[in-house]
């Protein structure tokens, strides 16, 4: 079997997948600030103070923002920091509905996002259908492997040794973009892994 057939194990196993993202602040719902290079989100203490790029790509009614990067490689790997106590970790397709005030719009509740929500507890949902995880958030660091041409999407809690949470089943039909949804008091930075890939 050679290497590439290996599923990675430990986290320097995932971290030879890693890939570069930056949030597309153009994307981004007018209440939130995107700093740090476009690596980091959080919720304008204000509240539609900041100054709003005139966009049509922008999210119109939900605190959500998707990255630059369509993700389609073999295998990718990214990890995102999340403080606060309410947060969604989503993959969407470009062609997500940013306008609607209702659910259409909302990471996991349509045919065109998947998404890792946390709270007091893990839950994935698509589609509005949510499953409740049985693991327990303990850590802020979360880890998103995607393997495109296979159809598979996991979660993992990083550490060392990888805490599994769950692994999501579909057929990509096109590129997947990262997005995040978080609430008032919540920040989402994605961590720089380029001095970790080999």
């Amino acid at each position: 079997m050679s290497k590439k057939d290996v599923e990675p194990t430990t986290r320097e196993d995932f971290l030879h997948y890693a890939c570069d993202l930056s949030l597309d602040p153009t994307t981004a719902h007018k209440d939130l600030i995107i700093s740090d290079r476009n690596k980091e989100v959080r919720m304008s203490a204000d509240r539609c103070q900041t100054p709003a790029l005139n966009s049509s790509e922008r999210f119109a009614h939900r605190h959500q923002v998707l990255c630059r990067e369509g993700l389609q490689a073999e295998r990718c790997y990214y990890e995102v920091e999340v403080k606060g106590d309410k947060a969604e970790i989503a993959l969407a397709y470009k062609g997500i509905d940013r306008k609607s005030s209702t659910n259409k719009s909302a990471f996991g509740a349509n045919a065109t996002s998947w998404s890792l929500d946390l709270a007091n507890f893990y839950s994935v949902s698509h589609k509005s259908n949510s499953i409740q995880l049985t693991q327990l958030p303990s850590g802020g660091r979360i880890g998103v492997y995607l393997k495109f041409k296979e159809g598979t999407l996991s979660f993992y809690e990083v550490s060392d040794s990888m805490r599994f949470l769950y692994k999501v089943e579909a057929k990509f039909t096109e590129p997947l973009y990262p997005g995040f949804w978080l609430n008032d008091k919540c920040c989402i930075r994605i961590c720089d892994l380029k001095q970790h890939k080999q």
